[in-house]
């Protein structure tokens, strides 16, 4: 089974794993650099994205997404970026929550990865494989001896804070500091 298989035949849940401060995605070149220069960004929905209406399709049918995002206290770009996009994925259904990469190091060096169906009979990973700049190298399953290692980071996902939670407080800490400049 490959990737988009697991995307098409999950059961019950999708989790992934996000590590890097940036990604090299030349499908997102254009976004990410209309988001830059502060120009009006294209709209992401159902109606737009399929990935979107899959999310929200599936979610519809009791299937869960989960994402969790390591990100600097100090965002890169691509993460500023990025995160403002999962508003719309949090719409769909997708749950995400995010950690400071600085006090997870046993997060540092994490291999990316999606793992479907964890804890049941059905269970797959797939690792994913980017270059230091963050460029997509492809995927390769995960032994099954794995599988266990990947869900334990589920663990941590549950005691992360939210997405709503981290903007909240994240937008608090921007203006505080506005305001004392």
């Amino acid at each position: 089974m490959t990737l988009v298989d697991a995307f098409q035949n999950f059961q019950h849940s999708a989790f992934r794993l996000e590590t890097l401060p940036t990604y090299d995605v030349p499908d997102e070149a254009a976004e990410l650099e209309a988001y830059r220069d502060g120009r009006p960004l294209a709209e992401r929905s159902v109606r737009t994205m399929p990935w979107l209406a899959q999310m929200a399709a599936t979610t519809a049918e009791g299937k869960q997404w989960q994402r969790l995002r390591l990100i600097g206290a100090t965002p890169t770009l691509y993460e500023s970026w990025e995160v403002g996009r999962y508003v719309e994925s949090q719409a769909c259904g997708e749950q995400i929550r995010l950690l400071d990469r600085a006090e997870h190091p046993e997060l540092a060096g994490h291999q990316d990865f999606w793992l479907f169906d964890a804890g049941t009979p059905t269970a797959v990973g797939y690792l994913m494989r980017y270059d230091e700049h963050g460029a997509f190298h492809g995927t390769d399953q995960a032994p099954a001896d794995q599988l266990a290692d990947l869900a334990a980071v589920i663990e941590l996902w549950r005691t992360a804070p939210t997405l709503n939670n981290y903007l909240t407080t994240f937008e608090a800490a921007r203006s505080a500091q506005q305001m004392s400049a």
